[in-house]
């Protein structure tokens, strides 16, 4: 295996409106893995050194590094995407990097352009004085179940979605796959039944519907009531179905 040394290059999504421009600007810092991040004049470059039988393996698996790493700031809504077209890479030895100077903690700050009263367009900035609480994530990245990770995905395509309905869609796409992987399936009324007992309850569900005139609605009362679940779900539909709501708000899909 040889070792390469590789920069990928990526930049801020920039959210933008007739009314305002809102990215994110992140700190020089070194993080887990020896994934070292710069800025630079034309947005951020992330450097890595890694094995590697080539040179395009070397690019492939600091694209996913790094990508993974977007994902993480995703989760904190700053949103960051690769230029695919930078990234470089060259053959290195085995000498030890330099060390590089970690940011100092501090807190988030948001501030607005000077030219934002001369052209009434305001651009907000919003400017991480640390990676620390992303890089404790990062580090736990292996110990996260594939359901996590798919949700990390997914909020990551929102973060970087400027479209409010996709943006809620993806929002409650997330929730959901979340909610799956953390419960168990219900035990559902036809469960409890064996086949005899199912016939029994379907044709008694079809008298009761014959006698009131609706008999046309058979099939559909018969399979709602076997597919019916054996424990209460509107306390737990509640609280979804209020976060999907708050998240539609934010994301601008209802007024």
């Amino acid at each position: 295996m040889l070792r390469f040394r590789v920069l990928v290059p990526f930049e801020p999504v920039i959210h933008e409106t007739l009314d305002s421009r809102v990215f994110t600007n992140i700190p020089d810092s070194d993080l887990a893995g020896g994934l070292r991040i710069r800025g630079t004049d034309d947005g951020y470059i992330a450097d890595l050194e890694l094995q590697a039988v080539h040179p395009g393996a070397a690019k492939a698996t600091a694209v996913q590094v790094v990508k993974s790493f977007l994902e993480v700031l995703a989760s904190w809504s700053h949103g960051f995407q690769i230029q695919i077209g930078g990234v470089w890479c060259e053959l290195v030895d085995n000498a030890e990097p330099v060390p590089l100077r970690h940011a100092t903690p501090g807190v988030v700050a948001i501030t607005a352009s000077d030219t934002s009263f001369t052209e009434n367009h305001v651009q907000a900035v919003v400017r991480k004085a640390s990676l620390g609480p992303e890089d404790a994530f990062y580090r736990r990245l292996d110990e996260l179940s594939k359901n996590l990770r798919n949700c990390l995905e997914l909020n990551y395509l929102l973060v970087l979605s400027t479209s409010p309905p996709i943006r809620w869609l993806l929002a409650a796409t997330g929730m959901e796959a979340r909610a799956l992987g953390t419960t168990e399936a219900r035990q559902t009324v036809k469960s409890r039944l064996d086949v005899d007992q199912r016939r029994q309850l379907r044709r008694e569900i079809r008298l009761v519907l014959d006698a009131v005139g609706l008999d046309e609605l058979g099939e559909r009362v018969v399979g709602r009531v076997l597919s019916s679940t054996l424990t209460a779900t509107s306390a737990t539909r509640r609280p979804l179905r209020t976060c999907l709501m708050t998240i539609a708000r934010n994301c601008g899909a209802y007024a």
